[in-house]
């Protein structure tokens, strides 16, 4: 039985080791990105949820998605989130030094990355898009200096740190612009608002943001991301609104084709719908605007049928049964319309995990959302994403050691800033020496393994 109680400091921490090592020569990357949002997993850790691998021995989420084949990253970040801000936890999560810990192990499993900039304090979606508190000067030009400030001072650290990122998103499901609410999201603001009056404010800032961008990363696609993946009218207007003078490289989108509750909950044909509404909006996309899509996040309910309560093996297999359904379908026809470079799945890992009482501001639907079985292990989401991927990372020399006593072990606290070895004082840290990453703990001058 999973203890919820447990405390932080005694936690083992399974962070991940890496790929398949290799002489020399980079990883090759499938066309087709296979991946996951993960954003949630230190926090996870940190409350004490753990996760096994389909044997039923506990293990990391880094490792799950590297087993199972996972060539791609996504991790939010926000701008300066405070505690209340984060869900009900009493910790920070999805600042920048959160967002390194997570990016590191993704660069050691040899994956890509991307980063998704919310530009807010909190969540971002559409109809919440509050301003950031420290971004004071609420002018277009104040406003786009502080944004690519900020995707400076991330990317920077990312890059200090080798991370492979790939795409950089700017904004999250931003179709109807971004910054639009005050700190506290009580008062509107449409400071980089997209409406029918135009798109100016959006566009200065959004441009800001994409330079910066290619300033540290230029191999990096930089994604304008929308939510209604399946609602081409929609689509349409927000892209017809910025299109012909947005920076961008690739569209992105939000889609989960969950029906909704009631009469239609176990509605098995309504994902399909929405699925095949996705794919022609994809080629309409291509079509139109000569933009390739990505989909950075899909999911499908696992309280998707009736086969509820959670926790009952029988039920947990007929949501796994509809998640893999839905996803036999998508990524072949995603694939077949030569114009979309991937699709991830927003957070697979999570799961009976409550990380707030519910209330309207914050539902708890986003835990439905995970693709594992009633005992936490993978589900057939992971296992259809295994079979099909041809993932196999290439570390070279340069990456990681072969032998771990060849180099010199490098120690992080848990908020992920680097801490010099003669700064240590009794606590837990994370040790990376050449390819192994773990947790220790200082007790005195004495390091043992927890």
């Amino acid at each position: 039985m999973l203890m919820k109680n447990v405390v932080y400091a005694c936690l083992p921490l399974f962070l991940c080791l890496s790929g398949t090592l290799g002489a020399s020569g980079e990883t090759s990357y499938p066309d087709f990105a296979l991946g996951a949002d993960i954003s949630w997993y230190t926090q996870m850790e940190a409350e004490g949820v753990a996760v096994y691998d389909a044997d039923g021995n506990q293990t990391s989420v880094p490792a799950l998605t590297r087993d199972y084949g996972m060539d791609a990253i996504r991790l939010r970040v926000f701008v300066d989130p405070q505690y209340a801000y984060c869900l009900g936890s009493p910790q920070v999560w999805c600042d920048k030094a959160d967002l390194l810990v997570k990016a590191r192990a993704a660069r050691d499993n040899g994956q890509r990355v991307m980063v998704d900039f919310h530009f807010s304090d909190n969540w971002c979606h559409p109809g919440q898009q509050w301003t950031p508190s420290a971004w004071t000067d609420t002018s277009t030009d104040g406003l786009a200096e502080a944004a690519a400030a900020h995707v400076t001072d991330v990317l920077s650290a990312c890059r200090e740190e080798n991370i492979n990122v790939a795409w950089v998103q700017i904004g999250n499901e931003a179709g109807g612009g971004f910054l639009l609410q005050s700190p506290d999201g009580t008062d509107v603001t449409n400071y980089g608002v997209i409406d029918n009056d135009g798109a100016d404010g959006f566009i200065a800032i959004f441009n800001a943001a994409a330079k910066a961008v290619k300033e540290i990363y230029p191999q990096a696609k930089r994604v304008f991301m929308t939510a209604h993946g399946a609602e081409w009218e929609t689509l349409d207007w927000s892209l017809g609104m910025v299109d012909s003078r947005l920076d961008y490289d690739l569209f992105g989108v939000s889609v989960y084709p969950q029906p909704q509750e009631g009469a239609d909950k176990d509605n098995t044909t309504m994902w399909r719908t929405r699925a095949e509404a996705c794919v022609e909006a994809v080629k309409n996309v291509y079509q139109k605007y000569g933009k390739r899509t990505l989909i950075c996040e899909t999911g499908m309910n696992s309280y998707y049928t009736s086969a509820i309560p959670w926790g009952i093996e029988s039920n947990s297999a007929k949501c796994n049964e509809d998640q893999r359904e839905f996803m036999e379908y998508f990524v072949p026809a995603l694939k077949a319309t030569g114009v979309c470079d991937g699709v991830m799945w927003w957070e697979p890992e999570i799961y009976n995990w409550k990380y707030q009482a519910w209330s309207p501001v914050n539902p708890d639907w986003t835990m439905q959302q995970g693709a594992m079985t009633y005992q936490w292990r993978p589900g057939a989401v992971w296992d259809y994403i295994k079979s099909i991927s041809d993932f196999h990372p290439v570390l070279s020399a340069d990456d990681v050691a072969d032998d771990a006593s060849d180099s010199t072990p490098i120690y992080y606290n848990l908020t992920g800033e680097t801490v010099s070895s003669d700064k240590l004082t009794p606590g837990i840290y994370i040790k990376r020496q050449g390819r192994i990453t773990e947790r220790y703990a200082y007790r005195i001058d004495i390091f043992g393994t927890l």
